[in-house]
């Protein structure tokens, strides 16, 4: 949802990666550790899976645009439901 993306960017990605990053600098073991923090921190499965999913169309839709392919959220792990 609209909410959830929001939440996602403003409260998390943004803060963790900084706003002038480009996609190419970021790293996947830089990801899977803001997801495990946030596990740690007792976010659900579900709310982390929804916002890998959101993370990973992000970061490829970065990847196209920018021409670079690369995508960080490959291979980032999240808690199983």
């Amino acid at each position: 949802t609209r909410r959830q993306v929001a939440t996602l960017l403003r409260v998390h990605l943004v803060p963790w990666l900084g706003t002038a990053i480009t996609a190419p600098d970021v790293e996947r073991d830089r990801l899977q550790r803001l997801f495990d923090q946030l596990a740690a921190q007792g976010y659900q499965p579900t709310t982390l899976k929804t916002w890998a999913a959101i993370a990973h169309r992000l970061f490829a839709w970065i990847a196209e645009r920018e021409q670079h392919g690369h995508n960080p959220m490959s291979g980032v792990q999240t808690p199983d439901i």
